[in-house]
């Protein structure tokens, strides 16, 4: 009896705590204090360090980033290695949820830089890779 008693007790409390946890509003994801809009907004900007910074906060965002997925694209085409190589990773991390940035990946692969491209078409092939399949370029099928 007092087994049921306490366990009956138990439950309710646990049912409470759900209750009262989806009262709450989800809790956008942070790095340093500042959201993945912060970031994306700082990759736009001039400034190496701050290009830097938010490629890599980005990056340790994850899925939290996805609103980024497109800048991110843009800027495997950036000047800076580092960048391009924090962009990447960032939307390697995305995976299936970087499919907005598809485009800009495309236009990617007609950058002058070999490490552009090579980087363009390894994140087409993680996200989708029957993009890359259906591609009528054949050196991009191949």
């Amino acid at each position: 009896m007092r087994v049921g008693a306490i366990l009956l007790i138990w439950f309710a409390c646990a049912s409470l705590d759900v209750a009262s946890a989806e009262d709450q509003p989800l809790r956008e994801a942070l790095y340093e204090g500042k959201p993945a809009s912060h970031w994306i907004a700082a990759l736009k900007k001039s400034d190496l360090e701050g290009r830097r910074k938010a490629a890599y906060a980005l990056f340790k965002l994850g899925p939290a980033a996805k609103p980024g997925a497109k800048v991110l694209a843009r800027t495997l085409e950036d000047e800076d290695e580092y960048v391009r190589a924090t962009a990447y990773k960032a939307l390697l991390a995305l995976g299936h949820d970087a499919r907005p940035a598809v485009k800009a990946l495309r236009s990617a692969l007609n950058d002058g830089r070999p490490r552009v491209r090579q980087l363009a078409m390894w994140a087409i092939l993680r996200i989708d890779p029957k993009i890359a399949l259906r591609d009528e370029d054949f050196d991009v099928r191949k």
